[in-house]
């Protein structure tokens, strides 16, 4: 996933407040300036949440593969939007890639080609849709994993909140632009900032939102596929 980068929930709201210039270059915030902009912030994630897949927060995660299975759901999978960047370790300590696949590509045929030389293992991915969010992600392994290991994998989460002050997670960049201007616009009538300065605000922001949501929209439970 490119054009990512690590930053805490106080990161953007210090970035918001100076976007305000309620805070200058180099200064921190008061520690009542801080607890109002995290619930302005959290209310604007939840409005975004609301209106879009809201896709900025992007985690690294890790689930045992028992020796011999073919089939694996991923835990706490009903928060995911993507999956990429996936390996499995062995009990070595060796990694291998995992080529991410949909049913469309997962056929005998492909299966076939991909054993021909020591190719990555296969897994097909599927996004099962019952209700309204997504209830689980499946991987479909070709072949089975013959020993106990371990799968890593970058998952793209839905996010109701940004936790504690300080916790480092990564971001998508454009998205993360989007809650810097979009709790900088909140914050304006707070501060009683110029009109001029709120509707330019406003309006970054919302051009902002519009380039995230058509970036976006494409890769919405999407994953990537390798040629064969």
């Amino acid at each position: 996933m490119a054009n990512t980068f690590t930053v805490t929930r106080d990161n953007i709201i210090i970035a918001a407040l100076r976007k305000c210039a309620v805070v200058s270059q180099g200064d921190l915030p008061e520690p009542e300036q801080v607890v109002e902009a995290a619930q302005a912030l959290e209310w604007l994630i939840k409005h975004l949440q609301a209106s879009t897949e809201l896709r900025w927060n992007i985690i690294q995660r890790t689930q045992a593969i028992p020796a011999g299975t073919k089939s694996l759901t991923l835990t706490g999978s009903s928060d995911i939007i993507d999956i990429f960047n996936c390996f499995i370790r062995n009990s070595s300590g060796q990694d291998s890639p995992v080529r991410l696949v949909d049913s469309n590509f997962f056929d005998q045929a492909f299966s076939d080609k991909s054993t021909e030389v020591a190719t990555p293992t296969v897994a097909m991915t599927q996004f099962d849709r019952s209700a309204l969010n997504v209830a689980s992600v499946t991987l479909t392994f070709y072949p089975a994993s013959p020993e106990v290991s371990t799968l890593y994998y970058r998952a793209l989460v839905k996010q109701t909140n940004v936790g504690n002050g300080t916790d480092t997670q990564i971001f998508d960049e454009l998205w993360t632009d989007v809650l810097i201007y979009g709790l900088a616009s909140r914050l304006a009538d707070e501060y009683a900032l110029p009109i001029e300065r709120c509707g330019y605000l406003d309006g970054k922001y919302q051009r902002l939102l519009e380039e995230a949501q058509r970036k976006s929209r494409p890769t919405k439970d999407t994953f990537f596929v390798y040629p064969v």
